[in-house]
């Protein structure tokens, strides 16, 4: 009876060390899968902004318009997903699990200086600024 006690407690102890294991990896998981969502939005404004001629940043949008004549605009939606929207056609989710997206324009010598700032559900956030010159 003891040792069936035993065997039941070791089974019982595995048991919760594997759930709590599962269940940090899980959060690792999402950590990780958060950091590419950022990475991401940073690439994708990161490169619009480099080929623009001109930006624009109030609060929770932001345009970029192109020499070619494209215009690109950002902003969230209320199903927490970023979306980029090309003038004349072209939508596009860039990322999902977006609690905030928050621009502002920076001053700059020359040029233009947008601070953009990205905040995932789970509360990781990421900023940086993106610019032509200044």
């Amino acid at each position: 009876m003891v040792s069936l006690s035993i065997a039941s407690l070791v089974l019982l102890t595995c048991s919760m060390t594997a759930i709590a294991l599962l269940r940090g990896a899980g959060r690792v998981s999402q950590a990780a899968e958060d950091w590419a969502v950022l990475d991401s939005v940073r690439r994708v404004t990161t490169e619009d902004g480099h080929a623009a001629t001109s930006a624009s940043a109030w609060g929770q949008s932001l345009v970029f318009r192109e020499v070619s004549g494209a215009i690109y605009t950002y902003y969230l939606n209320s199903n927490h997903q970023l979306v980029r929207v090309r003038a004349g056609g072209g939508t596009a989710v860039i990322a999902t699990g977006v609690r905030a997206f928050s621009t502002s324009q920076c001053p700059a010598s020359t040029g233009w200086l947008i601070s953009i700032s990205v905040q995932t559900l789970d509360g990781h956030s990421l900023s940086w600024d993106v610019g032509n010159g200044g």
